[in-house]
């Protein structure tokens, strides 16, 4: 259960944790390797990598209103944190489904961006390399679903008046402009 350097490995001691749980016969005990070790998104060791869905329908874009830090009660665009075995187009479909109701087809990837909160004292709170896909709408209805408390389409004009990061703000306007050149192509 040692590494190289002497120290536990913390993939092998949330391994290790694990197969104590299933050993142990108490059905309150965690069963899966993240209700013992999730996924440690505040104070991270290593940049996380999350996938963004752009939707744009009508000269509008769908947004959500997060439930949970970061962003809590601000909009913002659907996606969330890729997981394992998952592809980057896999991940903003899963996690459009999820955080909207819709399903959707990624199309052109617009932009990968940095996203690096500091708290107070300037030690890393968050750290995210989000990458973001404009998306079509397959099927479905607009919902609230999974930390999402609303989901709701702005117009281009509306999206001005929202605060919401530089290089959001950014990416949902490539989006536009991608799809004003799909349809004039």
């Amino acid at each position: 259960m040692k590494n190289s350097t002497g120290k536990l490995a913390a993939v092998e001691f949330c391994n290790f944790l694990l197969q104590s749980a299933l050993l142990t016969p108490d059905s309150r005990l965690p069963t899966t390797l993240e209700s013992v070790c999730p996924m440690k998104r505040e104070y991270p060791e290593t940049p996380l990598v999350g996938v963004g869905a752009i939707i744009i329908e009508e000269n509008r874009v769908l947004l959500v209103k997060r439930g949970h830090p970061p962003l809590m009660g601000e909009w913002s665009i659907p996606g969330g944190v890729l997981e394992i075995g998952e592809t980057l187009r896999e991940a903003a479909i899963r996690e459009a489904m999820e955080e909207t109701g819709l399903q959707v087809e990624p199309s052109t990837l617009l932009g990968v961006f940095d996203r690096v909160l500091r708290d107070a004292d300037e030690r890393i709170l968050y750290h995210y390399v989000l990458i973001d896909f404009l998306c079509r709408r397959i099927s479905g209805e607009p919902r609230a679903g999974g930390d999402v408390d609303d989901v709701r389409w702005f117009s281009r004009e509306e999206i001005a008046t929202l605060s919401l990061a530089k290089d959001t703000a950014e990416v949902i306007e490539r989006g536009f402009r991608e799809t004003v050149r799909r349809n004039t192509v």
